[in-house]
C-alpha cells in the first residue's frame, strides 16, 4: 500500500503592529428613534394604521386596492395573530357593515 502525499503550508507569519495611540474620536450625537411601539412613518403599515383609526375604519377591498395586496395578505396583516397585534399592540375589530363587506377598524 502506498500512502498519500500530503503536502504541507508554510506557517503564517506572526506580524505584530503597534497601533497608533490617537484618541478616539467623539461620536455624532444619536439621532431620536421612532417611539418604540411604532412603525416609520413612511411605512406601509403606518398609513394602514391611519387608514384603521378613521371613524369609520377601512374596507378590505380599499386596503387591497391602496396597497396592492391580496386578500389574504391584507387579512393575515390585520389579524389578531398578524403583525399589528404582535409587533404594535393594536387591537383590530373585524366586522360586516351593512352592505355585507369587511371592514377593519382599530379599537380605542
Amino acid at each position: 500500500m502506498k500512502k498519500a502525499t500530503t503536502t504541507k503550508k508554510p506557517a503564517a507569519k506572526a506580524t505584530t503592529k503597534a497601533k497608533a495611540t490617537t484618541p478616539k474620536a467623539t461620536a455624532a450625537p444619536a439621532t431620536p428613534k421612532a417611539k418604540a411601539n411604532g412603525p416609520r412613518a413612511t411605512s406601509k403599515q403606518a398609513v394602514l394604521i391611519e387608514m384603521l383609526k378613521r371613524a369609520g375604519g377601512a374596507g378590505l377591498a380599499e386596503i387591497m386596492k391602496k396597497f396592492g395586496w391580496q386578500q389574504h395578505t391584507t387579512r393575515a396583516i390585520v389579524s389578531q395573530g398578524g403583525s399589528l397585534k404582535r409587533k404594535h399592540g393594536l387591537d383590530v375589530i373585524s366586522e360586516k357593515n351593512a352592505a355585507g363587506e369587511r371592514v377593519y377598524r382599530i379599537a380605542k
